[in-house]
């Protein structure tokens, strides 16, 4: 999990092994947000409904795509969320 500011700058990493649910180590990572944090894009497995309420009691606008079983199926800014591929993507290579 890696978060984000505004101009791409990492501001926290957390690494976890591949086959770790991503719900692991999100309360971590949740708890150290910095407080001008206004939106956090995650990938499907970031969208449970624990993690969606604790972004949403800190008035922080949660850009996750629902999980394609979920039978309610919150909004979010696909062109926001297609955005940060990019960034995701040069990770990787």
């Amino acid at each position: 999990m890696l978060f984000v500011m505004a101009r791409d700058a990492p501001i926290r990493l957390h690494l976890t092994a591949g086959q770790v649910s991503d719900f692991k180590g999100d309360d971590t990572l949740l708890a150290d947000l910095p407080d001008e944090t206004e939106e956090v894009i995650g990938d499907r497995g970031y969208g449970s409904n624990k993690i969606r309420q604790s972004l949403s009691e800190r008035h922080i606008t949660a850009c996750i795509p629902p999980k394609k079983n979920r039978k309610s199926k919150p909004s979010y800014d696909w062109h926001l969320h297609k955005s940060a591929t990019l960034l995701k993507t040069c990770l990787q290579s």
